[in-house]
């Protein structure tokens, strides 16, 4: 995220807010920190299991919920992780 974006960002999110990202990482975390809640759509497995793994670490899994989309397969099946209850 660029700098004014983060500045915009910081001054209009809301603790009652919940996020829906496409792509996971860094802004995960942030957004996490300052929102009820993320659901974030990851396209890339093994950034996926890194994500998930980091998630776990910092005990987060109540605040974010990470899914794996693997986006060659047919829409029916792409998710492949349920929010919050398979990550625990």
């Amino acid at each position: 995220m660029t700098p004014e974006s983060v500045d915009f960002l910081v001054k209009n999110l809301s603790p009652e807010f919940n996020v829906l990202e496409i792509g996971s990482g860094g802004s995960t975390f942030f957004f996490a920190r300052r929102c009820k809640s993320v659901t974030a759509v990851e396209l890339h497995k093994e950034y996926y299991e890194l994500c998930k793994t980091k998630v776990q670490e910092k005990k987060l899994t109540d605040k974010i919920d990470l899914l794996w989309c693997d986006p060659t397969l047919q829409r029916s099946a792409k998710i492949h992780e349920k929010p919050r209850e398979s990550q625990e």
